[in-house]
């Protein structure tokens, strides 16, 4: 039972987490300039949670997902420390930082699902 419990309770915030991350953001086309820049790449297409202990702990780190796709490699712990720096780099280069508060990300997160919901259902009438 326990198995049972900590597998769901995981695979749920882990969802979770993917989805308030990737799918509150603007979707590009496969053959957009944004594809060859991979900084720009992060940046626009990832947001980050508002950091604070229990998201910390929560999220595992894993609400400092621009810094964590900046730097896949880079232990969870550090990414905190990083963020000012990433977001200082963003000011100067006038490229976005996406962070927000839980509420709002998950609003934009339905939003975009109901853009890809409607686009589906556009495809769908074409074809038929």
């Amino acid at each position: 039972m326990f198995f049972l419990i900590s597998q769901l309770t995981g695979g749920f915030l882990l969802a979770h987490v993917v989805t308030y991350n990737h799918y509150s953001v603007e979707k590009f086309p496969y053959n957009t300039n944004i594809m060859s820049n991979y900084a720009c790449l992060q940046l626009y297409t990832t947001r980050n949670m508002r950091p604070g202990i229990f998201v910390d702990w929560l999220w595992g780190g894993l609400n400092y997902q621009i810094e964590h796709h900046l730097f896949p490699t880079m232990p969870r712990h550090n990414l905190a420390k990083v963020m000012p720096i990433v977001k200082e780099f963003c000011v100067e280069n006038d490229l976005p930082y996406m962070v927000d508060d839980y509420f709002t990300g998950w609003k934009l997160e339905i939003q975009q699902f109901a853009n890809v919901a409607n686009i589906a259902k556009k495809m769908k009438s074409k074809i038929m």
